[in-house]
């Protein structure tokens, strides 16, 4: 029998939770077990993962496997997971001794073992840095982790740069820190918008989740009165600097918008005036 733990990233709203990917392979009939409230897109990374592991020439042994990810009452959505369960399945099978404490593991795979960028690649990368881990993301969300300051970045292409990294035979270069393409001068932002609590905490949530733009325009058409910021999002979201402008914000800004958003849904409801009661039969005649 064999562990393997590695660290990734989840996605809830605008939190990048931590999540701890064990994988375990003991004797029995072949099996591949994911748990942790694990969604349809998690459990078939079992499939994914066996594919990449042959194409790179190292196939899962004919063992139980057991993948846990935890918490394990926080739901698991998306296929950022792969690339951890597939490293701690190398781990435990071959019983490599890689040193993966300090670093995080996010990254959907092909079956060809190739890294496919997930959403949500930047709180994940803030997060990460906060905890003072480096991140092994996929190359295609380099541009956008290049955007937080003071993070250790480590892009791939393909699940065998990281084996070659882990095994010492390859050094992964970090992403440079990079600027904004333009600023916020002159370019509508959110701050100029008053009021709208509800609009804005939908915006802010899906921006972070990496939705298209159309996503963002149709949800400001549902909220609001005339006159009364609606129109001023619509003006947001069109402007050529939004993307750039929202995603260059500083740590501080993402955690007052997590902060604000969990404020704002942990309110309690105003309390319902008493209705005043009324006989069902009156007495009285006209």
């Amino acid at each position: 029998m064999a562990l393997a733990r590695l660290l990734s990233r989840g996605q809830r709203g605008m939190d990048a939770y931590e999540v701890i990917a064990e994988v375990y392979l003991t004797g029995g009939l072949p099996s591949f077990t994911i748990s942790g409230l694990p969604a349809a897109a998690v459990r078939d990374s079992r499939d994914r993962v066996r594919a990449a592991l042959q194409t790179l020439g190292s196939p899962i042994p004919p063992s139980r496997i057991t993948a846990h990810l935890g918490p394990a009452d926080i739901p698991k959505e998306g296929g950022r997971f792969d690339l951890a369960i597939a490293i701690g399945v190398l781990m435990a099978d071959k019983g490599h001794s890689w040193q993966t404490d300090k670093a995080e593991f996010i990254g959907e795979l092909a079956l060809s073992g190739e890294l496919r960028p997930v959403q949500g690649a930047l709180p994940a990368v803030l997060a990460a840095r906060d905890a003072g881990r480096a991140v092994i993301i996929p190359a295609g969300n380099a541009p956008e982790a290049a955007l937080v300051d003071d993070a250790m970045i480590l892009p791939v292409s393909e699940l065998a740069d990281v084996i070659a990294h882990l095994d010492g035979s390859a050094t992964l270069k970090p992403v440079p820190r990079a600027e904004a393409p333009c600023g916020l001068n002159g370019a509508p932002e959110l701050a100029d918008v008053h009021g709208q609590t509800l609009g804005r905490n939908r915006l802010e949530e899906t921006a972070v989740q990496g939705a298209p733009s159309q996503r963002l325009v149709g949800h400001t058409r549902r909220w609001g009165q005339p006159a009364h910021g609606p129109e001023r999002f619509h003006w947001c979201i069109s402007a050529s600097c939004f993307w750039t402008s929202y995603l260059s914000s500083s740590a501080v800004h993402w955690k007052r918008c997590a902060s604000h958003s969990r404020a704002v849904s942990s309110r309690s409801p105003a309390p319902a005036k008493p209705r005043a009661s009324r006989p069902l039969f009156s007495s009285s005649r006209r």
